[in-house]
């Protein structure tokens, strides 16, 4: 498997680009708010629905941790977050889709926007850039093509 700097934690101590840093600051910000949602679910727990409402807030308090996991990772240019926060934003856009209706088209409205800027941000080409990662395998020769 092919290692290189920026698996290990970075990209030879080279800091993110800010459309990158926006993203992932973004992608942290969500994951803020999911913990939230975990807290306040939790809080509201009662015997009719304890089951409903402490599954919900183990789904809420587990996508806070991804998130906050990917957030950290793409600060770090590391690649491996990139799959799982696009999935939430297109998760994020397609609820903003569904609240677009009535009294929570305001809060439809900043979801979709902060999913925008997210895959914006990663798509841009200097955060591009700073998660390529050169596949280099210990038994290559140095200087040779890859095959």
């Amino acid at each position: 498997m092919p290692h290189t700097a920026a698996d290990r934690g970075g990209a030879a101590g080279r800091s993110a680009p800010p459309p990158l840093l926006t993203a992932a600051s973004v992608v942290f910000v969500e994951a803020v708010l999911l913990l939230g949602l975990a807290v306040m679910e939790s809080a509201s727990l009662h015997g009719e629905r304890l089951t409903m409402g402490l599954t919900t807030a183990l789904f809420f308090l587990g996508g806070a941790l991804g998130l906050g996991a990917c957030a950290r990772g793409l600060a770090r240019r590391q690649r491996w977050g990139i799959s799982p926060v696009i999935v939430a934003q297109l998760i994020a856009l397609g609820l903003a889709w569904n609240l677009w209706e009535g009294q929570t088209k305001p809060f439809a409205a900043i979801l979709a926007v902060l999913a925008v800027v997210v895959v914006a941000g990663l798509a841009h080409p200097a955060s591009m850039a700073a998660l390529e990662v050169e596949e280099t395998w210990p038994d290559d020769p140095p200087g040779e093509p890859k095959t």
